[in-house]
């Protein structure tokens, strides 16, 4: 976890640290259930932590996939948990429920990693409709309403986006994260200057 990190374990400058936001982020409201395909949804009118968890996931490691729905596909959320992390999958899986009260479907993706698809029309213009889309791996972002989360949403927001592409180097190395975005990279650093974590891009 991001709030466990211990001193020492990245040798940088820390910069400052911005002004605490003492509220949760509003979401634009789309009330309206999935017509077509037959599922009554949730959709959260604010950012909390669960939340934040499953869109700093998506942002390492998922996708949006939009099919014809007369050509037999859906449109889904999907997001693709390594096969050595069941905590993930599972804390995944409950704060979907938790969050939109759906279930998920998982099916085999490639290589050594299940796929949690969100079966969802609604969620999916729901991520559309408040920014979270991001266009492939190398343009994942950090979403505006993040930055003006409590500190709690943006732990949970790390949290996701480490548990898709982090690892644990070690102690002179420390917790990573890997990606093709440096937008992405750029926007976590960001955030770990918030909470007073320094950190260095490499």
């Amino acid at each position: 976890k991001v709030n466990n990190l211990e001193s020492g374990q990245y040798l940088s400058i820390l910069i400052g640290e911005t002004e605490n936001t003492n509220h949760t982020y509003q979401l634009l409201i789309t009330n309206y259930s999935d017509v077509k395909q037959r599922k009554q949804v949730n959709l959260p009118s604010i950012l909390d932590e669960k939340l934040a968890y499953i869109l700093g996931f998506y942002m390492g490691n998922g996708h949006i996939m939009r099919r014809p729905i007369n050509n037999g596909g859906s449109d889904r959320l999907v997001l693709a948990v390594p096969h050595d992390r069941p905590e993930t999958q599972q804390m995944l899986i409950e704060n979907v429920k938790d969050v939109f009260g759906i279930d998920v479907s998982i099916y085999d993706g490639d290589g050594a990693v299940n796929n949690i698809a969100i079966n969802s029309l609604s969620i999916v213009e729901f991520f559309e409709d408040n920014g979270f889309k991001k266009l492939g791996s190398p343009n994942a972002f950090v979403p505006d309403q993040i930055f003006s989360s409590p500190n709690e949403v943006i732990q949970a927001f790390i949290g996701g986006w480490f548990a898709a592409d982090g690892s644990n180097k070690g102690r002179k190395a420390g917790l990573q994260i890997a990606s093709v975005s440096r937008v992405g990279i750029k926007g976590i650093q960001q955030l770990l200057i918030h909470l007073g974590i320094p950190s260095n891009i490499y």
